[in-house]
């Protein structure tokens, strides 16, 4: 049983992915048929107890963001002064894009967390758990998995809302997966499988 998923796995290139640098992730010359879904993992924007959208972004309104790996925890950011966030709290986590100009459709896997989140391709709000607040009685967590299909333009954010006050740990702990809308969808009926 253990053995099925990894011999029902489609065969790629074994090329690396690139991993994000400075909050942009290059993905101009990934061919996602060729080599396979992508797992949105490396340096991103990081914004502490602010829920940003893309309006806010295109007037300058956002404060000079930290840069943080990937998935990972959030407890350990350092996000003021040498302060730590610590587990509660909310934030908004934003990763720019250059996509594939051929990609016109792209299939997106946010993975289960432990938090409340929600994920938006620029301003197209793409999928959640729970309720994302400012304050612990206006939020609730909500562990879910969801798989989107998205038109894709060669620029693009992703942008995510995240806060914690229900775990010991806040953060994406898992990564974001991009690939083509096949690609997802056999993620999708593996996953089901497995479980």
């Amino acid at each position: 049983m253990l053995a099925l998923p990894a011999a029902c796995a489609p065969a790629y290139s074994g090329r690396e992915a690139p991993r994000a640098v400075g909050g942009v992730l290059n993905l101009s010359d990934w061919d996602f048929t060729r080599d396979g879904p992508v797992e949105l993992r490396g340096e991103w924007e990081f914004y502490w107890k602010q829920l940003l959208g893309q309006e806010d972004f295109s007037r300058g309104e956002a404060r000079p963001p930290a840069l943080v790996d990937v998935p990972d925890i959030w407890n350990n950011y350092d996000v003021s002064d040498g302060a730590e966030a610590g587990a509660n709290g909310y934030a908004t986590y934003r990763l720019r894009l250059r996509l594939p100009e051929e990609q016109a459709t792209l299939g997106v896997r946010a993975p289960e967390q432990l938090t409340a989140y929600r994920v938006f391709l620029n301003q197209e709000h793409l999928a959640g758990a729970g309720q994302v607040g400012a304050a612990e009685d206006a939020a609730t967590g909500r562990y879910s998995v969801a798989y989107v299909t998205v038109q894709a333009t060669r620029e693009a954010a992703m942008i995510v809302h995240e806060s914690n006050y229900h775990s010991r740990y806040g953060g994406f702990r898992q990564g974001i997966q991009l690939g083509s809308p096949d690609q997802i969808r056999q993620t999708q009926v593996r996953n089901i499988g497995m479980e």
